[in-house]
């Protein structure tokens, strides 16, 4: 591909990460490709990177070679037509953007490979949707309609969750009813008109934000994800489950960064020294999108037809010394439980 048409994935040095989350976010391209003063190619940065540097406390103000890796795979233009090299590297090495270089490695141009894109890949790990609850703090909005099934842009809430997941490769969906249930189960069917398979876990009474997953009747033994019906991502759940099996981790949970700027000074002290004084600091926190995953065997930890909420589950898991992970995400994640928030993403 020309450089031409990646302009907005070329940084510079001196760019700050926002920058990067911004365009990340919005193009096709997932990476970017960091150049010095002179034109070098001196890193690159991906989705992963991101990711990483979250956890390790990097901000969006921090500039950009703070997260990029160093000394990223490339060819010279002399190399450009050896097919068998190239191949080497999309196949072998897993790499799907490979770098062209002249002599004075200045980038010249970009080759991604063919299958970067495939959308065959098929994922069967079991897709919870939770769309059980009655939405009080949405009355009287849900007082005939359940929550999940409020539209915005035309499809209920969960109708985009199921569509994002099955772009992704996911088809195996189970979905969490109670409340009106018909309602759900009228609209979505078996899946078929979905292209995908849809079947219900019923509860028969409330059962919290997690107690219901002791109905799942699977026998599938794979990573299960959860996400609440009120939910609208665009978050990668390919991503997702790879990172979580890449982290051989037990539970799973998917955080947002959300930044606020303090209204007040905050002062820092050693003992009784004052040693800083920050004047209206922004503040980055991690908040719970709840979108979850989980191995099969947590299953073992909810009773059956008992009441349990999802946060009084994973402080179980934590206590008894799971592997409890976060899953940052810059994507886009709006939670509509709320009608101010409801409305404000029908506004836009």
């Amino acid at each position: 591909m020309l450089i031409s048409k990646l302009k907005q994935n070329i940084l510079k040095t001196n760019s700050k990460v926002f920058t990067a989350l911004r365009i990340l976010n919005s193009s096709k391209v997932k990476i970017l490709f960091i150049l010095n003063k002179k034109k070098q190619l001196v890193g690159t940065i991906t989705d992963g990177d991101l990711r990483r540097a979250f956890l390790k406390g990097v901000g969006t103000n921090d500039l950009v070679i703070r997260v990029m890796k160093k000394s990223p795979k490339f060819i010279y233009e002399s190399q450009a037509n050896d097919n068998k090299l190239i191949k080497d590297y999309f196949i072998n090495k897993g790499i799907e953007q490979l770098p062209v270089l002249s002599k004075t490695k200045k980038l010249k141009k970009i080759l991604i490979d063919g299958e970067m894109n495939d959308t065959n890949f098929i994922y069967s790990n079991p897709f919870v949707v939770m769309a059980g609850g009655v939405g009080k703090r949405l009355m009287p909005l849900t007082k005939n309609i359940p929550k999940p099934m409020i539209k915005v842009a035309s499809k209920p809430i969960i109708q985009h969750i199921i569509e994002s997941a099955s772009s992704n490769g996911f088809y195996n969906f189970y979905i969490s009813v109670n409340y009106l249930r018909h309602k759900i189960e009228k609209y979505f069917g078996d899946g078929k008109k979905f292209g995908v398979n849809i079947s219900y876990v019923k509860e028969s009474k409330p059962l919290g934000t997690a107690g219901s997953l002791s109905l799942l009747n699977t026998k599938n033994r794979l990573p299960i994800i959860v996400v609440n019906g009120d939910t609208i991502t665009d978050v990668s759940f390919k991503n997702l489950i790879d990172y979580h099996n890449k982290n051989n981790s037990h539970f799973t949970i998917v955080t947002n960064l959300e930044r606020k700027k303090r209204q007040i000074g905050v002062i820092e002290t050693k003992s009784n020294k004052v040693i800083d004084l920050i004047e209206k600091p922004v503040v980055t926190t991690k908040i719970n999108t709840g979108i979850y995953v989980m191995n099969k065997n947590v299953l073992k930890k909810i009773k059956k037809n008992r009441f349990l909420n999802m946060t009084d589950l994973i402080k179980k898991l934590i206590k008894k010394k799971r592997k409890v992970i976060s899953f940052p995400i810059y994507e886009k994640w709006e939670d509509l439980g709320t009608k101010n928030n409801l409305f404000k993403v029908r506004r836009r």
